[in-house]
This record gives C-alpha cells, sequence and structure tokens, in this order.
C-alpha cells in the first residue's frame, strides 16, 4: 500500500512538474534574451548559504532539492541594491552537501560583476545572457 501510495504521489509531482516546466522554460529564455543586454557594474558577495524547498509526500519521502543562494550587493546610478539572482534557471541539488560543494567557489567580501536591467535596476543577476548551469562560471573580479 505505501509502495502504491510513493509511486502515485511521484508520478503526480512529476506530471505537475513537467506541466511548469515547460512554461517556465518559455519565460527563461525570454529572460536570457532580455538580460543579454543588460549593462554590468561592480558588486560585492555579502553572504552565501542553501535552502530546501520541497514537499513532504509522506514521513519519510521529500521531493525537493537543495538551491544554491550567493546574496550581492551592488550601485547603479548612486542607487544600492541587493540580490541573490545567479541567472536562469536556477540551479538546484538532490542533496545540501552538493549544494555547499557549488557554494564553495565563491567567498564573501569578493568583488563580482553584475548585471542589471537598465529600466529597472533592481532586477540583476551574475550571470546573464545564457542558460545557467553548474558548469556556468560566475565572474568574480581581483
Amino acid at each position: 500500500m505505501v509502495a502504491l501510495l510513493v509511486a502515485v504521489s511521484a508520478a503526480i509531482y512529476l506530471v505537475v512538474g513537467a506541466a511548469g516546466t515547460s512554461l517556465d522554460s518559455e519565460d527563461v529564455d525570454a529572460w536570457i534574451n532580455a538580460s543579454a543586454k543588460w549593462p554590468s557594474t561592480t558588486g560585492k558577495i555579502t553572504n552565501l548559504s542553501s535552502y530546501y524547498s520541497g514537499q513532504k509526500i509522506l514521513e519519510f519521502l521529500h521531493l525537493g532539492s537543495w538551491y544554491p543562494k550567493v546574496e550581492y550587493e551592488y550601485a547603479v546610478d548612486g542607487a544600492s541594491f541587493s540580490s541573490d539572482v545567479l541567472g536562469k534557471p536556477s540551479i538546484k541539488f538532490g542533496s545540501k552537501s552538493e549544494s555547499e560543494t557549488y557554494l564553495q567557489s565563491f567567498k564573501v567580501g569578493k568583488n563580482v560583476k553584475v548585471f542589471y536591467d537598465p529600466k529597472a535596476h533592481h532586477h540583476s543577476a551574475l550571470v546573464a545572457g545564457v542558460r545557467l548551469s553548474i558548469e556556468t562560471k560566475v565572474e568574480q573580479l581581483d
């Protein structure tokens, strides 16, 4: 009985997730195209962490992922902003340790290149104009 519940729950999650992914892909592609034209400025990494987002299906079954979070601050035209958007789509991992391993390449206090929307300076990313993946290098400055 438990195996059947697990199988049904996983199937529902995959179907709902797959439907959401196709819509998200269109939004991600539009964002990538728009962000390719964004100017950049220098920012500074202020915090690193990992967070879990998911659903608890049964006491012993969780469907979710760990996400690395790189917080940074930057200024445009004298106004200060902060964000935690690396790029699109979000990078996710199956475990906290994998997420934390990914974050080891970042250092708090390090300067980074920040791309920002010229029409809405509070929209920014550390990677713009390309699809974000775990292999994507984030430019950290000396």
